[in-house]
């Protein structure tokens, strides 16, 4: 149905994929998508036939957290993901999906502090950032519907090629590079439990016409 605004509208109807919206005339107008939207959470206020919307604002964990210090998380999300309060606790981003469980250890980094707009008027709720993990070097996490975007900023040109290793921690599954480079993380039934895409890397100093240039990093 053409101009049909699913704002304010009852959902009568959800799917991991879709929402289904009661419209005019006691019609049902299905809304599609390609990638989740909806996460199984029966327990959720706003689930519809137990899925609720996916979200992405970060939430304070940790015992300061009512003075917005501490760790971040996001409950209702399919990847539940949990950030620690420092760049070099362990298991730095944990994920988990079903019964499966992935935590990441960035080697080497500094004691710097999960940093994030709390701003109730914020629109990067689903951002954070951790300054200066190495020298000039920032790690940096969005969260998505799809999942979490890692980013490791440079703030200027490094005098030798960077190396950054990461410890993963992921019981009872086994990773396989892709022939794309990604890494795949399976359980013991051989279903994939997590998936990383091939990293890439880019120049955004706009010099030498290379600006936001996209390239693999191996």
């Amino acid at each position: 149905m053409q101009n049909f605004d699913p704002a304010g509208k009852q959902v009568i109807a959800s799917t991991e994929f879709s929402d289904t919206y009661a419209g005019p005339n006691g019609t049902k107008i299905s809304s599609v998508s390609a990638t989740p939207i909806n996460v199984q959470d029966a327990a959720a206020p706003d689930a519809t036939d137990g899925w609720a919307p996916i979200q992405t604002d970060l939430q304070t964990t940790g015992v300061w957290s009512w003075l917005g210090q501490g760790g971040a998380k996001v409950d209702q999300h399919p990847l539940h993901p949990q950030f620690s309060q420092y760049a070099d606790d362990a298991n730095v981003l944990q994920l988990a999906k079903n019964a499966n469980t992935i935590g990441f250890t960035l080697q080497g980094a500094s004691h710097s502090v999960l940093e994030r707009d709390l701003a109730p008027s914020s629109d990067t709720k689903n951002h954070l950032e951790y300054k200066n993990v190495f020298g000039g070097t920032d790690l940096v996490y969005d969260v998505t519907t799809a999942g979490v975007n890692e980013l490791l900023r440079l703030n200027s040109k490094p005098d030798t090629a960077p190396v950054w290793r990461w410890q993963v921690n992921a019981p009872g599954l086994t990773a396989v590079k892709d022939a794309d480079g990604g890494i795949t993380f399976s359980d013991a039934a051989g279903a994939t439990a997590f998936s990383i895409p091939a990293p890439t890397m880019w120049d955004s100093a706009g010099t030498d016409k290379k600006a936001d240039a996209a390239a693999a990093a191996g």
